[in-house]
């Protein structure tokens, strides 16, 4: 299995998030530019917001008090990383014994100008104090991961991406030989990033490093790293391009390195840019790196090594792109010139990225297999797991499935208590055969928390739509006996149908609507008053209908999306070739029946979900994107979901299975991370 968890952290939500800042930030300056203005901007940050991006600047804090160059930084920047003030010598002098009095004046400098700010580094072979140098072994991996949570940990929430790990590689593509590496091996680096993951959860985590200007033996080694990473299931999220360059730079490869780092999956950042020269040599390098990153979608933003060359480590290449006198550079109104060229982002500056809509068409990124069948049911052999239904509460995820056996048999099971995806596969499965839900057809589940009645409840199907309660999502051994919310279907839902199936519940501020499918391939509604819940149901009306055409099939899902007025209406298909896929309606009402769901996403060449827009990083291993749930951002009556950071958990096979009688097939579970989202 090569599991890639998707990070909560997506690259188009951390850009919203940096626009709303520069709402507030820039206006002083009069640089503030709303996403589709068309006016050019005067200052690098506000020209680089334009396009969702930052241009920010390495600083000292006791470079602060001079007047010239916190008036330029404020002005001109919308960025700002600590050039020495949060390493390891500088937060931790004696072990245990931290100091964030520099990197704290920098951070309320950045927030009281509407700045983001990225953390550099947590952990490097240099600038190490003297106490670490020592250690060995394990007393070194735990001073490490101490100082990663002491640090990252201190500044949770204000920081919006760390340079988890600097320059831990050698030209050649190799690691590099530091204590770290000599001490600790290879897992150092996956070690830091799982650290930094758990002191702060909402920050990018990158890995930074020099001479990566191009395709080269380095970046070769880097890029191997990244991708390992990935297909393993290790947080990271950006690559960082250090780009101390000369006029004498050999670029040609410099954007395909951008983007091959790119089409990974994880975002590009310009990190520590200065360019030793001048005039228009040196403008045409800062030009060319620029041109660079506004090309490459996922780039960013953009860091120069200092402001002015007064105080820059290069001083005497006059490497950035203010002089000593804090004048303006040639190099600048080309770096200017780029940042307002680049395509206007599309996202709406200053609103909650949950106020989002949904994107028009949808691109997916999918893990390997990620959980199979576990053999824990009695005297059963189970051949797939499938159906899954999951909640997250504080922190762990809860997932309720379906088991299917050798000889056809359907039930239920659980598992959860995990935290990344990456620990999903070995997450121990309870069968619910062994709690009071009991043997027998049960299939289908859903799982979420009725807020009115403060009650767990674990919905599925038995021929009939019945439900458990439960103490707490993580809590199997509690659920009760099964119990039917109705003891017979309309007549409408029974005629001319050999089965009706998959159950789904989804409430508004008033009512329940319960939603369902039978064998004739039409889906039908019924409903009860939030007060009545679980009684009441009745009113049975049709949805919509496909009769004899399998353009609708089974699987249905509704969600509410974000903190919109929108609900969003997913259903099950098969295509062609027998593949299935999910096709999407908007509605702006639980209570839409037919024609007033609006066609979305809903072809199987422009599916909500399919093979047409899954890509599978790892290698495809099934061409089926088939009944699963969306990873919910709360896991109550509501089915709430966040447009900006959409996640599937599904059902897929070997296609290699074609052919087998349905109940035999290979089912196993796998996550769909959407990589477009409209915020």
């Amino acid at each position: 299995m090569k599991p890639i968890p998707p990070r909560r952290r997506t690259r188009r939500g951390a850009r919203t998030a940096l626009a709303v800042t520069l709402a507030v930030g820039l206006t002083g300056a009069g640089a503030l530019i709303f996403a589709n203005t068309a006016q050019a901007a005067d200052t690098l940050g506000g020209a680089a917001a334009q396009s969702g991006r930052y241009f920010g600047a390495a600083i000292a804090p006791n470079f602060l008090g001079e007047t010239q160059y916190a008036d330029t930084l404020n002005a001109e920047f919308n960025s700002i990383v600590a050039e020495n003030a949060m390493k390891w010598d500088a937060t931790e002098p004696n072990r245990g014994q931290f100091n964030f009095s520099g990197g704290d004046t920098l951070v309320a400098h950045a927030e009281a100008n509407g700045m983001e700010v990225r953390g550099h580094t947590l952990v490097w072979h240099a600038q190490q104090p003297g106490w670490v140098q020592g250690l060995t072994g394990d007393d070194l991996r735990q001073a490490m991961t101490d100082h990663i949570a002491g640090v990252a940990g201190h500044y949770q929430g204000r920081i919006s991406s760390w340079d988890v790990v600097n320059e831990a590689f050698e030209e050649d593509g190799s690691r590099r030989q530091s204590n770290l590496q000599q001490q600790l091996g290879d897992g150092w680096i996956e070690e830091a990033f799982r650290a930094a993951d758990a002191a702060d959860p909402d920050a990018r985590l990158c890995y930074n490093d020099y001479n990566t200007d191009g395709i080269n033996a380095k970046s070769d080694g880097i890029y191997a790293m990244v991708e390992d990473f990935l297909a393993r299931g290790v947080p990271i999220d950006c690559v960082g391009f250090q780009s101390h360059l000369s006029t004498d730079s050999n670029l040609s490869t410099y954007q395909a390195n951008l983007e091959r780092f790119a089409a990974l999956g994880v975002d590009v950042e310009i990190t520590e840019l200065d360019v030793g020269g001048s005039g228009s040599a040196q403008a045409d390098v800062y030009r060319t790196v620029t041109e660079a990153c506004v090309a490459v979608d996922r780039c960013n933003g953009i860091t120069t090594w200092g402001i002015t060359d007064k105080y820059s480590w290069r001083g005497d290449d006059t490497p950035l792109l203010f002089d000593d006198a804090y004048q303006k550079k040639e190099a600048y109104d080309a770096v200017l010139e780029v940042l307002n060229s680049a395509a206007p982002s599309d996202e709406p500056t200053g609103e909650p990225e949950q106020d989002q809509a949904l994107p028009e068409t949808f691109e997916w990124e999918s893990t390997g297999e990620l959980v199979d069948q576990q053999q824990t049911a009695p005297d059963r052999q189970l051949v797939s797991i499938k159906d899954p239904s999951v909640v997250n509460v504080d922190g762990q995820y809860h997932v309720y499935a379906t088991t299917a056996d050798t000889g056809g048999g359907w039930s239920l099971t659980y598992f959860g208590g995990f935290s990344d995806w990456s620990e999903a596969g070995d997450a121990e499965q309870l069968h619910l055969t062994t709690t009071a839900v009991g043997g027998g057809y049960r299939a289908a589940p859903q799982v979420f928390y009725f807020e009115p009645d403060d009650q767990w409840y674990l919905i599925y199907q038995t021929g009939l739509p019945s439900f458990s309660t439960l103490d707490g999502p993580g809590a199997p051994e509690s659920a009760s006996a099964a119990q039917n919310f109705i003891s017979a279907h309309d007549p409408i839902v029974d005629e001319g149908s050999s089965y009706v199936v998959d159950y789904w519940v989804t409430c508004d501020e008033a009512n329940c609507y319960m939603f369902f499918s039978n064998s004739n391939n039409t889906f039908f509604r019924m409903q009860t008053t939030v007060d009545e819940f679980p009684g009441g149901f009745g009113d049975t009306q049709v949805l919509m209908a496909s009769p004899g055409d399998n353009g609708l099939f089974e699987a249905l899902n509704l969600y509410k999306v974000g903190d919109t007025d929108q609900y969003l209406l997913i259903i099950e298909a098969i295509g062609a070739s027998g593949d299935r896929y999910f096709r999407s309606w908007t509605a702006d009402s639980l209570d839409a029946l037919g024609d007033e769901w609006t066609p979305l996403a809903d072809s199987e060449s422009d599916p909500f979900a399919g093979a047409a827009n899954v890509s599978f990083p790892g290698g495809a291993w099934t061409n089926d994107i088939s009944h699963g749930e969306m990873v919910r951002t709360n896991p109550d009556q509501t089915m709430q979901i966040d447009p900006c950071d959409m996640q599937y958990l599904y059902q897929g096979r070997d296609p290699a299975s074609n052919g087998m009688e349905y109940s035999q097939l290979p089912y196993c579970l796998g996550l769909l991370t959407n990589t477009n989202p409209a915020c």
